[in-house]
């Protein structure tokens, strides 16, 4: 035979309190009241369970002190708890203490942690300084120290970067810097050193054999160092790996992001800066951005935030790598910014030096050929010295052309002149780095409708108007992903003859974001406030509305209405 008594001893053993409501409870379900609840009895974490009413069979796990005769439960009731309601409360705990343990590991740690406990420690807080210390730091911190100690160095950063660029391209603006230093030749001094008696014909046309021979030949020391001079100067071919001249460090436009020692140009190594790390698709900004935004659009269950903690896992591990990667790279003492920096400073020494782009003639001895020649010219000098300015003069009328003056004496000045044209030239020596981008990126990270940026909508809608739906919010230019939706009700509104209100979206499947049921008119109060808090995409021309039931409220009530969302593609908004 069954036991029915005791069965239902048994069962009556689990209510530790039955009670009936003696007041409205807190807006939006947040508690109810009962004034016969024990002052000496606290039934903190045990269930308490609605058994008639609106809200009959919802149980919430109690959160705080019932010693007050409020009772708070772990999560709102669907809605307003009403005076009169029943209710009991049961000697079951459920897993508010794992929760309270999950929700510990998801807490902000306090700035510059060194614990390595939890998820949110390796994330870190705002607040934590640039840190690269192993076991210590975390991803707040190793980026900053990314940020501060080496793209923002003043020594080898991004603007010391651009400040040393600056100078070899001031540097290079200045043709003068380039010239050959001929004021020691002093070639006018020493024509006048050899004034005298006795100069004859015969000596000028010496000085003709001697000019002749300083004009130089194919094949002689000075024409080979003009075409040095010429090689060095030309641009390398595209991701060229050699590494034997100046403009083979340096690069040209066409080359591709390259980090390998030894063969990649400045160029090269600038590209893999921005497209390797600063936008790539994983381990850049933006994606920094996507991460974060997981993380605050997870939801408040169990379920997503299990989801939640489990990506930040995966993608924590994935990351920490990476940017250790990153920190390898800039550290390298090949292809990292240090070694970069001392290339930049090879180049800039060379170039402050004329003397490496000067031709030597100390072996063509003019003063030492002309001063054999001191014979009896005293007469013909005057006549020299004023005809020096035509280059007519050079050629002495009467003589026959020398045997040795070929058609290459006069290739000669066309190759200085392309050597000076090169040197005149200062675009030849800069490097094209507008395909860097580097303005772009960063105007990207201040403009408010950027991809994943907070943006924040704000309206207001008359409540004191007839039963319909009317417009808050639409979908502008790109989708947007809509995080949060509030309203604000300023007066109490609970008498009129508007039943209840919601919001939701306008498509063939509404997506409701306050449900006619928290709108509810008892719900309605001075100065209450309805939120909702998730993730939903809104189209472009998807309209966010505000739909009034029963009729207007009697008086009138304007309310505040304030959406955040986020851009799915740059420009994307509300409106």
């Amino acid at each position: 035979m069954i036991d029915s008594e005791g069965r239902l001893r048994e069962l009556y053993s689990l209510v530790s309190f039955r009670g009936v409501t003696t007041a409205n409870g807190g807006a939006l379900g947040a508690n109810l009241v009962c004034s016969d609840l024990p002052a000496t009895v606290d039934y903190d974490g045990n269930q308490v369970v609605i058994t008639s009413g609106t809200y009959a069979g919802q149980a919430r796990g109690i959160n705080g002190t019932t010693t007050a005769n409020i009772v708070t439960p772990s999560s709102n009731f669907g809605g307003v708890i009403v005076s009169g309601t029943s209710f009991v409360i049961i000697g079951i705990r459920t897993t508010t203490a794992a929760v309270a343990a999950i929700e510990a590991k998801l807490d902000l740690p306090v700035p510059d942690s060194v614990a390595n406990t939890y998820i949110a420690e390796v994330v870190g807080n705002k607040e934590d300084i640039a840190n690269e210390t192993v076991d210590v730091s975390s991803i707040i911190g190793l980026l900053r120290a990314a940020i501060t100690n080496y793209l923002n160095d003043g020594t080898y950063g991004l603007d010391a970067l651009k400040t040393l660029i600056d100078a070899i391209e001031t540097k290079l603006d200045t043709p003068a810097n380039f010239m050959a230093d001929v004021s020691a030749l002093a070639l006018e001094a020493t024509l006048t050193a050899i004034k005298g008696a006795g100069w004859t014909t015969e000596t000028l046309k010496a000085i003709k054999d001697a000019v002749d021979a300083v004009i130089p030949g194919v094949g002689d020391a000075t024409q080979a160092k003009q075409d040095a001079i010429e090689a060095k100067l030309d641009l390398p071919a595209a991701n060229e790996t050699a590494n034997t001249l100046i403009g083979e460090v340096i690069g040209q436009k066409g080359d591709a992001a390259n980090v390998t020692a030894s063969q990649a140009s400045i160029v090269g190594l600038l590209r893999a800066v921005i497209t390797t790390y600063l936008s790539d698709g994983t381990i850049g900004l933006s994606n920094l951005q996507t991460l974060l935004a997981a993380i605050t659009a997870a939801g408040p269950t169990n379920a997503q935030m299990e989801t939640a903690r489990d990506a930040i896992i995966t993608e924590v591990d994935a990351n920490e790598t990476k940017i250790d990667a990153v920190e390898a790279k800039l550290d390298d003492g090949t292809s990292g910014l240090v070694n970069l920096k001392a290339l930049i400073d090879a180049v800039e020494a060379k170039l402050d030096v004329p003397a490496n782009f000067k031709a030597d003639v100390s072996a063509l001895a003019l003063e030492a050929t002309l001063g054999t020649h001191d014979t009896d010219i005293k007469a013909l000098i005057a006549t020299a010295q004023a005809d020096l300015d035509n280059t007519a003069q050079y050629k002495a009328t009467g003589f026959a052309t020398p045997a040795n003056v070929t058609a290459a004496h006069v290739t000669t000045d066309g190759k200085i002149d392309a050597v000076e044209l090169k040197l005149d030239t200062p675009a030849t020596f800069m490097a094209d780095v507008s395909a860097l981008a580097l303005e772009a990126t960063l105007a990207t990270n201040t403009d408010s409708k950027a991809v994943g940026k907070l943006q924040v909508a704000a309206t207001t809608e008359e409540l004191n108007q007839g039963a319909a739906s009317y417009p808050l919010f639409t979908g502008t230019t790109h989708d947007v992903v809509l995080e949060k939706l509030a309203i604000r009700i300023p007066v109490d509104v609970t008498g009129g003859a508007c039943t209840s209100i919601s919001i939701e979206t306008d498509d063939t499947t509404a997506q409701v974001f306050i449900s006619a049921a928290t709108g509810d008119r008892a719900n309605l109060t001075a100065e209450s406030q309805l939120a909702w808090t998730g993730a939903t995409i809104i189209k472009v021309g998807t309209v966010i509305q505000l739909t009034i039931a029963g009729a207007a409220t009697g008086i009138a009530c304007d309310c505040d209405v304030v959406a955040e969302c986020r851009a799915v593609v740059a420009g994307g908004y509300l409106a």
